[in-house]
C-alpha cells in the first residue's frame, strides 16, 4: 500500500512539474476587416493564406461583410503577421469604415480580384 501510495505521489509531482514547465496557450480570437474581397476565391484565398501561419487555429473568411474571423495563439502569431499575411494574399486590412461592401456573384470569376491577385476563372 506505501509503495502504491508512494507511485502515486511521484506521478501527481511529476504532472505539476511538467505543468508549470510547459506555458500556456493564450488563445484569443479577433475580426480582420479586409478591403477588396468581391468573390469566393477571395475568401478561398485569405482562408488558405491565414490557415497555413503558424499558430492561426481557425479562420472563417465572408467577402460579403468584409471580415476575416480568426482564432490564434497570440505567444506565436501577432496581429502585424496576420495583416502582413492578408496583404500578401493582395488585400488590405483596415478600420471597418475602409472595406468595401461591393459584392459580384459568388461565381464571378473575372472580377479584377480573380484575376489582378492572382486568383483563377472559376
Amino acid at each position: 500500500m506505501k509503495k502504491r501510495l508512494s507511485t502515486v505521489l511521484a506521478l501527481l509531482v511529476m504532472g505539476i512539474l511538467l505543468f508549470e514547465i510547459l506555458p500556456a496557450k493564450d488563445t484569443k480570437f479577433t475580426t480582420l476587416n479586409v478591403k477588396g474581397m468581391t468573390c469566393n476565391a477571395c475568401e478561398t484565398k485569405i482562408t488558405t493564406a491565414l490557415k497555413a501561419v503558424d499558430g492561426v487555429s481557425a479562420v472563417n473568411v465572408d467577402y460579403a461583410t468584409g471580415e476575416a474571423q480568426v482564432t490564434y495563439d497570440a505567444d506565436l502569431v501577432s496581429m502585424d503577421m496576420m495583416k502582413s499575411t492578408v496583404n500578401t494574399a493582395g488585400f488590405k486590412v483596415g478600420k471597418k469604415s475602409w472595406f468595401s461592401k461591393k459584392k459580384q456573384s459568388a461565381s464571378c470569376g473575372s472580377g479584377s480580384c480573380c484575376t489582378s491577385k492572382g486568383g483563377s476563372s472559376i
